[in-house]
């Protein structure tokens, strides 16, 4: 994988930031109360790798580095210059406090934010849902009838 350039990641920052900003003026929103942890803002740098990815849907990089813009129980949200589809899912390694972590999530929601920047967000699974998700897109394509003649 290329590495980012400080200059990309910089551009993210900025625009994480004006987001935020943006976020704290709105009224509350009718969808908050229907989640079920609280989110926290938590911007870091991140490296997301895909782990299931849909056909080459968009031109994301398989391997990048981006920042998240918050984190609950349940998920975490991040930017990114390329549009993800809902239902695939990627590694997310981040350093909390000195110690890697690896987090699996699958992708439930990309909007765009910005002429070039995506708000993406997603909810952690387990290995084994990885693995059963898997399963179930072969079991699916195997009922898909033959296009040969």
């Amino acid at each position: 994988m290329a590495g980012p350039t400080t200059l990309n990641l910089e551009l993210l920052r900025r625009f994480l930031q004006r987001m935020v900003d943006e976020e704290k003026d709105l009224p509350p929103d009718r969808g908050v109360c229907k989640r079920r942890h609280a989110r926290h803002l938590y911007m870091i740098e991140v490296r997301v790798k895909y782990v299931k990815r849909f056909a080459r849907m968009s031109d994301s990089p398989d391997d990048f580095v981006t920042i998240t813009k918050d984190l609950s129980r349940s998920g975490l949200s991040f930017v990114h210059e390329h549009q993800m589809c809902a239902g695939e899912i990627v590694n997310v390694e981040l350093v909390v406090q000195g110690v890697h972590k690896e987090l699996l999530v699958k992708i439930i929601r990309c909007r765009r934010a910005g002429l070039r920047i995506f708000d993406i967000a997603g909810e952690f699974v387990s290995p084994e849902e990885t693995s059963d998700d898997a399963a179930q897109t072969a079991d699916e394509n195997a009922e898909l009838p033959s296009n040969r003649g």
